[in-house]
């Protein structure tokens, strides 16, 4: 094969090597639909999952993080002071919540004062709730809105193989130009824009195509209502649903925005 990329003038192996890292691509992506089949199922309704499933599903742990923080907020469970990295965040009631993502996050806060970035550092606190985590994303597994750890599996190996193939054909030539003297500037660009297509297109989500497509309809149905007046459990479905930026004109919930913003 060395000999046959050595014989390949340049110019005309750039045309060879885009045409084959565009159907390598096309058949990733085709491979990737065939393991994927969650469109085939119905997706729950709109009011069918709970907030902090719908968090999760939207950005994981961090969103389950936010939402359960400021339904602790809302109820005058915690308290915060400051803006972004000087902000405090401390425990103002005795009686714990009854949500187990809430209650781990209250324990969390009533141990001593926290920064906003401890939520989202801190090692011991990401395993408690991991293991409550890991029910609900099961859940999410028999929706089809999140793929199983095996479907995960195999979205990385197609997108392994991929960028393998990609890299072994022009990661060859650029070294045979190298040992050669030949101008690579061109091949370098090429292969870098064909990686960055292949990440972005082929690189595995957690979440399935049902998935997506369900979260977009949730964030579309949301946005519609966000200039109604919300009550304290509609804001917190606000923020499981679109984030805390859905918080940006409403001026009650400024604190929060504050001390939280950019995390």
């Amino acid at each position: 094969m060395l000999e046959l990329l050595i014989q390949i003038p340049g110019p005309v192996f750039l045309i060879y090597f885009l045409s084959f890292s565009i159907i390598c691509i096309l058949i990733g992506w085709l491979w990737t639909l065939k393991l994927d089949n969650s469109t085939q199922y119905q997706a729950p309704g709109l009011t069918s999952l709970t907030f902090f499933e719908i968090a999760a599903l939207r950005d994981g742990r961090k969103g389950i993080i936010h939402t359960a923080l400021f339904s602790l907020w809302q109820h005058q469970q915690i308290t915060m002071s400051g803006k972004t990295r000087n902000a405090k965040i401390s425990s103002i009631s005795s009686k714990p919540p009854q949500n187990e993502f809430e209650q781990i996050i209250f324990n969390f806060i009533a141990q001593r004062t926290r920064s906003p970035k401890e939520f989202f550092e801190n090692a011991s606190l990401h395993r408690q709730l991991n293991k409550v985590i890991e029910p609900l994303n099961q859940e999410l597994e028999q929706w089809h809105l999140k793929k199983t750890p095996s479907q995960l599996k195999e979205a990385k190996k197609v997108f392994w193989v991929i960028l393998s193939l990609i890299w072994v054909i022009g990661g060859s030539k650029l070294v045979l130009g190298l040992s050669r003297g030949m101008p690579v500037e061109f091949l370098i660009i090429l292969l870098i824009v064909m990686t960055l297509i292949t990440i972005w297109i082929l690189i595995p989500k957690r979440n399935t195509r049902l998935g997506q497509q369900y979260l977009k309809k949730l964030t579309q149905h949301y946005k519609q209502l966000k200039v109604q007046p919300f009550t304290p459990p509609g804001l917190i479905q606000l923020v499981a649903i679109l984030g805390i930026d859905s918080l940006t004109n409403i001026d009650t919930c400024l604190p929060f925005r504050e001390a939280f913003s950019g995390t």
